[in-house]
């Protein structure tokens, strides 16, 4: 009798920043349903004149067809949702993203007029949800976009925990922090979890990450101080930091254009 497994293949984002995809399958290896987090882009390098936008390659996935079970979106950040339109309308399955995410994937799709059949179902924090063989519950984290979750997958076969992108901040700008108890509860359990796939983004680099917060207070002292206008380059996405910007700005009476 063919066993079951539990495997993970990572299609992009691995060793890698940027173009964050992966997908867990469970079944024996002859008849396997697959659980796929996150479809995002990365980005042309120097190296790569008139290339803007990267994307992980589908071809893996389209072999496994309808034993696709859905897509799962641990934030709106363009490196981890922004392919969902170009790559997934062709498998037909849903989508599962926060409320935020939704909404900005629907924001998305309405001013690029693509991918109009993409089923797009809303997950609540700590509500399990069952996509195909697998038991999904979202974890809030912080990070500089709101509604940003980790995941914990379960099967018959044991726990995974996918983080997503994560910081470890008490009093963040945009969400909730992180729920560092639930994940206390997790690693407690009898069963532990089997893995944890985990953000590593700067995990090399001594010291701790400041707050949103502790950048806010610089940006509103030098916006405060600054004589002329004040011009800040951010991305788009980082809904963190245009908080910063716009507390920064009222209290020192500007206005952000």
């Amino acid at each position: 009798m063919t066993q079951n497994e539990l495997v993970f293949v990572p299609l992009g984002g691995v060793g890698e920043i940027g173009m964050n995809m992966a997908a867990y399958g469970f079944g024996p290896q002859d008849n396997r349903q697959w659980l796929v987090v996150d479809c995002g882009v990365t980005f042309g390098r120097a190296h790569q004149p008139g290339i803007e936008l990267i994307m992980a390659d589908p071809a893996f996935l389209e072999e496994q067809g309808s034993a696709i079970v859905g897509l799962v979106l641990t934030h709106a950040h363009e490196d981890h949702y922004g392919a969902v339109l170009d790559l997934w309308p062709g498998f037909d399955r849903p989508v599962y993203a926060s409320a935020f995410t939704a909404a900005m994937l629907k924001a998305k799709r309405a001013m690029e007029g693509i991918a109009e059949n993409v089923d797009i179902r809303i997950i609540e924090p700590g509500a399990p949800f069952e996509a195909g063989p697998f038991t999904l519950e979202a974890i809030n984290v912080a990070h500089s976009i709101p509604e940003s979750c980790s995941l914990l997958i379960s099967t018959s076969l044991g726990r995974v925990v996918h983080t997503g992108d994560w910081k470890l901040d008490d009093n963040p700008v945009s969400g909730p922090p992180t729920n560092v108890e639930r994940f206390k509860e997790i690693g407690a359990m009898k069963k532990g979890p089997l893995a944890l796939i985990c953000d590593s983004t700067n995990a090399l680099k001594d010291g701790v990450s400041p707050s949103e917060r502790d950048i806010g207070k610089n940006l509103d002292r030098l916006v405060l101080e600054a004589p002329r206008r004040v011009a800040v380059t951010i991305f788009a996405s980082n809904m963190g930091r245009l908080i910063s910007i716009a507390k920064a700005a009222e209290k020192a009476g500007r206005q952000v254009v």
